[in-house]
């Protein structure tokens, strides 16, 4: 009897050593071991990033302008009559464009002067006028006006302008085909990659124009809120913020990406 007891106490130590836990388990004085939740939720996603190319970027937020020059990073612009604006887009400050004498100006840069393939994207809250409104482009005033040119059209549409020559129409302008000069936020976008132009509003593309010519290379400063046509007032009324420009065009998928950004987050 005396060893079966024993038999039996031995098997109890065994089970008491197979049931301890391998790691601490929470424990309380007055109730003994407590229970552990135990969750199978996945690891959120990672934050998105912005992509890569960025060359020029300007912040309202933060009243920022910068151009990547051959040495790094240069804050170098002009802000002309641009004012910050309490217009808040998901709580950030915008810049704000009164239409005659409101613009940006970054001073001439080579990486911004020749741009073969590109992404211009911002932005922008404007009320519908009939008339051209410039957003972001380094053209000429006058013929042959190369260059690029993210714009509204006089039918307050979404124009990009890719220009070699325009007085022999080697050009190529993509327009959208809806407006967005509607008094709402749109996040516009214009890519060329040697072969179309194309436009994107809020993330989607709306617009495209086939040209396979080169992009004309101008000494014209790249101008944020205008288009230095010399013949008219193409100045920007409204609000632009986010403006970004890439040495690459953007798919679809990553403009989306760069829709959820900011302009700081695009540093380099």
């Amino acid at each position: 009897m005396i060893g079966m007891g024993l038999g039996v106490l031995a098997l109890g130590f065994a089970a008491v050593r197979v049931a301890l836990p391998k790691r601490p388990v929470p424990y309380d004085h007055e109730r003994g071991l407590l229970p552990t939740l135990v969750t199978n939720e996945p690891e959120p996603p990672p934050a998105p990033r912005c992509p890569s190319g960025v060359i020029a970027w300007s912040s309202g937020n933060t009243a920022a302008f910068h151009a990547m020059g051959e040495e790094g990073d240069r804050g170098l612009a002009v802000r002309n009559h641009v004012s910050i604006s309490g217009e808040s887009r998901n709580g950030r400050r915008s810049f704000e464009f009164n239409g005659n004498t409101s613009f940006v100006e970054f001073k001439e840069q080579n990486r911004l002067r020749n741009l073969p393939r590109f992404t211009l994207a911002a932005w922008i809250k404007a009320a519908p006028e009939p008339r051209f409104r410039g957003i972001v482009g380094k053209i000429q005033s006058q013929e042959p006006r190369s260059g690029y040119l993210l714009n509204l059209n006089a039918e307050d549409r979404l124009r990009c302008d890719v220009v070699h020559d325009h007085a022999t129409s080697r050009f190529g302008a993509a327009v959208s085909d809806i407006p967005v000069a509607d008094d709402t936020w749109h996040h516009v976008a214009c890519t060329y990659d040697g072969n179309n132009v194309k436009v994107f509003v809020d993330g989607v593309q709306r617009g495209s124009k086939s040209y396979g010519g080169a992009v004309g290379i101008t000494d014209e400063p790249l101008l944020v809120g205008k288009d230095p046509f010399a013949f008219e007032n193409r100045h920007f009324q409204g609000h632009i913020d986010d403006v970004a420009i890439f040495s690459r065009p953007l798919p679809e998928e990553e403009l989306t990406t760069l829709m959820s950004l900011t302009a700081e987050q695009c540093k380099w």
